[in-house]
């Protein structure tokens, strides 16, 4: 097994380590990103509790902090206008649209009484719609609410899920998307329906129309996250809802018209994950997952889709990149630099940050 500095060094061609409160992955597909500024965002939590949207540049100066309501998750950037999309956790209650350059406010988007949101979105390629994960209030049952990003983010439709608690979404080639649907029916935060839940894989074009629909033979595997490749093959990572120990691939890649395949490591590293993949993100070479349960990194080779390197990181979740360097951050308040394998570290606060990074 490797050590930490000599993964990083192993990945770094395309990836960034987050271990902090939570997890995510950062592609292109998550949303339309502009590199040129250098700056990672990701949501914040202080000592006192209170929660932000945070970011530092590449020498981990701070450069904003916008205070949130409540805890954030994901985040989804609009590259023309600039525009970045944070989005509450589950149950949440708002998403926040900021200017990602200077943090200042420019609107928020409420959830109304029958909704709440699960604390994802994409913006369409042109960034004219925001595309976000949502439930309805007494049931769970999946919609994704079309927003107005060109008018000043109005609600303009929904597009009906099959299956509750869609999760993570991102877009394919030919304004289609995909949607993690994590099949758990939820009060607040509490689980009510483990035994009979039914997660998939969900695909749709913009305008609502399904195309196809994917789920595994075990019910019990909750998919929750997920990253589109430039071939819009799709990595997803499932959350095992239950307590006895699981064996079985958490990590699957899936193509239309095909069957998901799952991702090999042994049936050890599977366990040592303890049934939880919090994020996964793939570039050119490799598809990487993180378990921050088990306090695991797993780097897949891109083309067999077998495992390359396991390393341990206490709570290591988030993963991202950008085209030269990359960060890895922690919840105990370090930010470090990553580049051409040499890594230093560029902040260290009382921070913790939390569940999702992003580049822009």
């Amino acid at each position: 097994m490797l050590n930490r500095r000599e993964l990083i060094q192993a990945i770094v061609g395309g990836v960034v380590l987050s271990g902090s409160l939570g997890c995510t992955s950062l592609t292109a597909n998550n949303g339309l990103r502009s590199t040129s500024t250098n700056l990672l965002i990701g949501s914040t939590q202080n000592d006192q509790g209170e929660h932000a949207v945070t970011a530092i540049d590449s020498t981990g100066k701070m450069v904003f902090q916008t205070p949130l309501r409540a805890r954030g998750h994901g985040f989804a950037h609009h590259a023309e206008h600039n525009h970045l999309a944070v989005f509450a956790r589950r149950p949440g209650q708002y998403v926040e649209i900021i200017d990602a350059y200077t943090g200042q406010q420019i609107t928020t988007i409420d959830a109304t009484s029958k909704r709440f949101f699960y604390g994802h979105g994409v913006y369409s390629e042109d960034g004219r719609r925001l595309f976000v994960s949502e439930g309805v209030t007494e049931t769970c049952e999946g919609v994704i609410g079309v927003y107005a990003a060109d008018s000043d983010y109005r609600k303009v439709g929904e597009i009906a899920i099959d299956g509750i608690g869609p999760h993570q979404i991102a877009r394919l080639s030919g304004d289609r998307l995909v949607v993690a649907v994590g099949g758990i029916h939820t009060k607040g935060r509490e689980k009510t329906n483990l035994d009979t839940m039914s997660p998939s894989l969900n695909y749709y074009h913009f305008d609502g129309t399904f195309i196809e629909r994917q789920s595994l033979d075990l019910s019990q595997l909750s998919i929750r996250h997920l990253d589109v490749a430039a071939d819009d093959t799709v990595f997803f990572a499932v959350q095992y809802q239950d307590n006895d120990p699981l064996f079985e691939p958490l990590v699957w890649s899936h193509q239309l018209g095909k069957k998901p395949m799952p991702l090999s490591a042994s049936a050890t590293q599977w366990l040592d994950c303890k049934g939880y993949i919090g994020s996964v993100m793939t570039n050119k070479h490799s598809v990487i997952a993180t378990s921050p349960v088990g306090n695991q990194l797993l780097e897949f080779d891109r083309g067999t889709l077998a495992i390359k390197r396991v390393i341990q990181i206490p709570d290591v979740c988030g993963v991202a990149t950008n085209e030269t360097q990359g960060f890895v951050s922690t919840g105990f308040g370090n930010v470090e630099q990553i580049q051409r394998g040499v890594m230093r570290t560029v902040h260290h606060s009382a921070l913790k940050w939390d569940n999702h990074l992003i580049w822009v």
